[in-house]
């Protein structure tokens, strides 16, 4: 049997999350879709890269019924308080020294994955597959045809 080469990570959950323990109740309530079998239409399409920033905002919005300004500080607090997942990090190094490559393949709109980017775990990447640069979102065949 052949050894693994490539190993492929998701981002969300994997190697970044929020902990919960920092937020109060109306925050993670605000974003409480995420925890649903299926992202709301405007997320996915946000994630995809066809929905803008600003659109966004004004759907998340009108989702949770509150003002735009709500909206967008929440968004803004969502993207800047992800955070390196320790045990991950530490994980990613090691197959790291150990020869593998590491790719992303992740459903992740541009305003967070330009934060991502500059994180310290994410030189380790040796490639990616982000939906909003790609157009195309999980579990859509076309997304893993690109990462092949």
């Amino acid at each position: 049997m052949d050894k693994i080469k490539n190993i492929v990570f998701d981002l969300g959950g994997v190697v970044f999350s929020r902990d919960p323990k920092k937020f109060e109740p109306e925050f993670i309530k605000f974003f409480s879709y995420i925890t649903l079998p299926q992202m709301p239409h405007f997320w996915e399409e946000y994630d995809r890269g066809v929905s803008s920033y600003d659109k966004v905002i004004s759907d998340l919005a009108e989702y949770n019924s509150c003002s735009i300004e709500l909206a967008e500080t929440n968004l803004r607090r969502s993207i800047v308080t992800q955070e390196e997942i320790i045990h991950t990090k530490k994980l990613i190094a090691d197959l790291k020294q150990a020869g593998y490559k590491l790719f992303v393949l992740s459903n992740m709109a541009l305003q967070f994955i330009e934060f991502l980017r500059t994180t310290e775990v994410y030189r380790y990447f040796d490639g990616e597959v982000i939906s909003c640069e790609e157009h195309v979102v999980k579990p859509d065949a076309e997304i893993y045809r690109i990462l092949i």
